[in-house]
């Protein structure tokens, strides 16, 4: 199982400019938008591979093994997760209103570089069980959010194959900051948001992958609207991985700069301190 986990982690995350940039081009802009070989070159050029391994290494996955009484078909406990993987300008960090919090950084100055903080799941691992667990907040330093970021996304493989292929149906579902707008966050003060609240802040790349969903208002919908329509869709889904991450800032200049993350949460175990990143000095930023 470890070596199926890291062998989608990594298909998913190579994979992701597919889907990094599906929402990007459908902006509308006058600035040059990197195309998908682009998004694609930059995180490439990572051990993905290594980094995913390391974390997913270090997980008992015994606990998925015991059931509920109740209900057979649902573990006693959230399948293990490893810790988040900082990818590209993303840097362990410090709060910096407080120097006693350790929080992370996303330096979004280099308009092509994509930073991310990736985590990997264990074994099938259901939409709805990450209700209350999708937070985070943030600290924008002299910039905002707009173009699609940030944005937490959760890789969704459809028919439970334990593969991610969008060739295939499976898809991305990118949850928002800041909705119904999702652009002109606050500025220089700690913002906190729940993802899984009531507001209109997710989609689905690609846009007609959950039929249900074009129900309902296109693009964006509630977190309730989003589990339904997946579970009622695609009764066999896992979520393979989830990650915050940032690659709008060479079409939305308002988002180039700095941010702090603290708290994140995708899933169980938030992301409170350092010891929480696997990887968290290799890639630093200028925050």
């Amino acid at each position: 199982m470890k070596k199926l986990l890291c062998r989608v982690a990594v298909t998913g995350c190579l994979g992701l400019g597919l889907f990094l940039t599906a929402q990007n081009l459908t902006q509308t802009t006058t600035t040059a938008i990197p195309s998908p070989s682009q998004t694609l070159a930059s995180l490439a050029t990572l051990d993905l591979d290594t980094l995913i391994t390391e974390d997913l290494a270090t997980i008992d996955t015994s606990t998925t093994t015991t059931n509920s009484p109740g209900d057979p078909s649902q573990p006693t406990h959230f399948p293990p997760s490893g810790n988040f993987k900082l990818i590209g300008p993303a840097k362990d960090d410090i709060d910096p209103q407080n120097p006693y919090n350790e929080v992370i950084s996303f330096d979004t100055t280099n308009p092509l570089a994509v930073p991310m903080a990736f985590r990997a799941f264990g074994d099938h691992v259901k939409i709805h069980w990450f209700t209350d667990m999708i937070e985070m907040k943030y600290y924008f330093v002299g910039r905002s959010c707009g173009g699609g970021s940030p944005r937490i996304v959760l890789l969704v493989d459809a028919d439970g194959d334990g593969k991610f292929n969008q060739s295939s149906g499976d898809f991305a579902a990118n949850g928002h900051v800041n909705p119904p707008s999702t652009v002109g966050c606050r500025m220089n003060q700690w913002v906190y948001e729940d993802l899984t609240d009531t507001g209109n802040r997710w989609e689905i790349t690609p846009g007609g992958a959950v039929p249900d969903l074009l129900l309902n208002r296109f693009p964006y919908f509630t977190w309730n609207e989003l589990i339904t329509a997946v579970n009622a869709d695609f009764p066999n889904h896992r979520i393979l991985a989830g990650f915050l991450v940032e690659d709008s800032q060479s079409f939305f200049p308002a988002d180039q700069g700095c941010a702090y993350y603290d708290l994140l949460s995708i899933g169980p175990h938030p992301l409170s301190d350092h010891s929480d990143t696997s990887n968290g000095n290799k890639e630093p930023n200028n925050c």
